[in-house]
């Protein structure tokens, strides 16, 4: 910004020379933090925990532009939800990856201000970075992460698992083999951990015999549960984990 100065003759009269000498003031994330942008040295952030950054300086023009932060999930996620609350006037746009140094988001903010949120849903255990981008403005800012974990529907399925699915984890497909001896029609569904239907296919079981092909290749990296549903026969369970 800028400043005044004024003297004031506080006695006597007279001409004076009067000189000026600028000291930067301490950036903490061009020096101790700067290792948080790039993905190799991004901060840590637990799940259900929260921590502070730096974005943008406005005497050094167009510096320190994002930080990265890592989130790592020992179990799976029903979902994550990230918040940015800035102090000053960074407006901050939040995008999450599933790898460090890809170029695709997996998830991205919906605001675009000095508050941000991001949500992502049905994410496998691993380590997860987050992108924080100064879209404009600069200054200090609080980031909170909650994450919702479904431990006991995974160890339900670890345990009463009645289909056999193969590859798992999967990327394109993979086939599922079962034991009953189904007949008539039914249906084959796909749902997330939180129970949203995200694929259903109608099936003749006797066209079964080699077993069900299930196209994975368009669902988001996580883990679904997969329901086999017989006209005649009892449900039958499994889990699969798309990468």
């Amino acid at each position: 910004g800028t400043y005044y100065i004024r003297l004031n003759a506080w006695s006597g009269y007279g001409s004076y020379t009067i000189h000026s000498q600028f000291t930067p003031a301490t950036q903490p994330n061009e020096t101790a933090f700067l290792t948080n942008d790039i993905t190799a040295g991004a901060g840590i952030l637990p799940p259900n925990g929260n921590s502070t950054g730096h974005l943008a300086y406005y005497n050094l023009g167009y510096t320190d532009p994002h930080d990265w932060w890592k989130i790592t999930l020992t179990d799976a996620a029903d979902s994550i939800w990230i918040r940015t609350q800035s102090d000053t006037t960074a407006e901050i746009e939040l995008r999450l990856y599933a790898a460090a140094d890809t170029v695709n988001a997996i998830a991205s903010g919906s605001n675009w201000g000095s508050y941000e949120e991001m949500k992502a849903a049905n994410l496998i255990a691993g380590d997860y970075f987050v992108k924080g981008y100064a879209w404009s403005g600069f200054g200090s800012y609080s980031i909170i992460n909650t994450a919702y974990q479904t431990v006991s529907i995974e160890k339900k399925l670890n345990t009463d698992m009645d289909l056999v699915i193969f590859p798992n984890p999967a990327n394109i497909s993979a086939t599922i083999k079962f034991d009953n001896n189904f007949s008539g029609n039914g249906e084959l569904k796909i749902m997330s951990l939180d129970g949203r239907k995200v694929q259903k296919t109608s099936i003749s079981f006797l066209e079964l015999s080699q077993g069900v092909e299930l196209e994975v290749q368009s669902l988001p990296p996580g883990i679904y549960i997969v329901e086999l549903q017989s006209e005649t026969q009892k449900n039958l369970t499994g889990r699969i984990v798309k990468q």
